[in-house]
């Protein structure tokens, strides 16, 4: 059995992912843009700084959930690995490219068309991960269900809201726009971020899973 200590630093570390990604990945794109971007340098490398946090914070919560969840099947605990793993490398990238307009913005003559054709290629990357994750989502929903050791919402929630991320990811990589398409895909990313954070509380109010 996994120490009570193990579980709920699992759980930490959903919540840490979740803060950190809701500023880097969900407020500061919002508020910037490459033409603002030489005026709000200090909030970008603060979002760079998020988008890093995360990353590392991937590294270590994927293995742990390999642990977690290797018991019920081993086949989807690595299915889900080496998804969430793929997800973490194009994050990896995405970094890379975040960093290259701070270095674009430097040069004696900057070209703002470099910075955004980089803005725009991190953005790109953002819904390649997203493809990843959705497959990671659909194994980990199809473990809960099949544990009999949380709670069988959480698995619904996180199952059926995985399909948020891959629509959405499908949606913008092929440039296809849908106004019903965007309502559906919102409310399962809904329900899917609401399954996560239960998940990350459940871990830590629980701290206990067979293994």
């Amino acid at each position: 059995m996994l120490s009570k200590s193990y579980i709920r630093t699992a759980g930490w570390l959903y919540i840490v992912i979740a803060v950190a990604g809701g500023f880097s990945i969900g407020y500061v794109p919002s508020v910037m843009s490459a033409a603002t971007l030489a005026e709000n340098t200090a909030l970008y490398r603060l979002g760079l700084l998020g988008d890093i946090i995360v990353l590392l914070c991937e590294l270590a919560l994927t293995v742990m959930l390999y642990r977690i969840f290797k018991p019920v099947s081993e086949t989807l605990a690595l299915i889900a690995t080496y998804a969430r793993f793929a997800m973490v490398g194009v994050m990896a990238i995405n970094i890379l490219l975040g960093v290259l307009p701070l270095y674009v913005i430097s040069l004696s003559t900057p070209m703002p068309e470099m910075v955004l054709a980089l803005f725009e290629a991190k953005q790109i990357g953002v819904y390649v991960w997203q493809l990843f994750f959705s497959l990671h989502l659909l194994a980990i929903g199809a473990m809960i269900l099949r544990s009999g050791l949380f709670p069988r919402l959480l698995g619904w929630m996180m199952g059926i809201g995985a399909f948020g991320y891959l629509l959405e990811g499908l949606s913008k990589l092929t440039y296809f726009e849908n106004a019903a398409l965007s309502w559906a895909i919102i409310g399962l990313l809904v329900v899917v971020t609401l399954g996560e954070l239960a998940f990350a509380i459940w871990l830590i109010a629980k701290g206990q899973v067979r293994a």
